[in-house]
């Protein structure tokens, strides 16, 4: 196993996991960088079941994004049609009132 200890600003070694790239991992210094064998091996395993479940949420992602638009279609379809019914019914009740 390597040994990495972060004094002088030295950047993490090649074989090591360097987390100061991912933003959204809050880590100290001294814990950026993972250098053990077991735990790198485990991570990776962890990566290759968000990998694998991964693809399944983007499709479901675009499933309900293709629901969104038909919905959203539809609602505009209903309203344009409600008005045109509006305008119908308008007319034919004033024709109605003109005639008596």
């Amino acid at each position: 196993p390597v040994v990495w200890l972060p004094s002088d600003n030295q950047p993490c070694p090649g074989q090591c996991l360097d987390l100061t790239y991912f933003g959204f991992i809050d880590e100290s210094l001294e814990s950026s960088c993972v250098c053990d064998y077991a735990k790198l091996h485990a991570s990776h395993d962890k990566l290759d079941d968000a990998y694998r479940f991964g693809i399944a949420t983007i499709i479901g992602v675009w499933g309900m994004f293709l629901s969104a638009l038909f919905l959203l279609v539809n609602f505009a379809c209903q309203f344009s049609h409600t008005k045109r019914e509006k305008e119908y019914i308008r007319r034919l009740t004033f024709k109605q009132f003109v005639g008596v």
